[in-house]
């Protein structure tokens, strides 16, 4: 686990996460989640910070918590049971094939209590 400031985007920074389509959310608790498409590792990642930003918990410096092996666009919303629910494209590119085969998906995710990393919830709330 590794925690670090990702309020600081400077050149001194030891994060280095590679990025699109940050999405961040505040959960019921507080806790801020950053769901994001991670260019140097693939998929749909999160981080999350329980102290307002001040820092980030994540895997790695370079990248966040695996979610799915995805395109990477999503869009959340804080759901009453603590989670965050996600919805995110499947595919991505600009060729027509892939726009073809695109599809939309969802996912809940939990922040586990001891903040030690996340937790994909069944859509059932289990």
């Amino acid at each position: 686990m590794v925690a670090r400031r990702w309020t600081n985007v400077d050149s001194t920074s030891d994060v280095r996460l590679q990025y699109v389509c940050p999405n961040l959310q505040v959960l019921r608790d507080g806790t801020l989640l950053c769901t994001y498409g991670c260019y140097n590792k693939g998929g749909l990642r999160a981080i999350f910070s329980s102290v307002g930003g001040q820092t980030g918990v994540a895997p790695a410096k370079d990248h966040g918590f695996f979610v799915d092996n995805t395109y990477g666009y999503s869009r959340s919303c804080s759901m009453s049971d603590g989670t965050a629910y996600l919805a995110y494209i499947g595919t991505g590119g600009h060729r027509p094939e892939d726009a073809k085969a695109n599809m939309i998906w969802s996912i809940k995710v939990r922040v586990r209590a001891d903040h030690s990393g996340i937790e994909l919830v069944p859509m059932d709330g289990g």
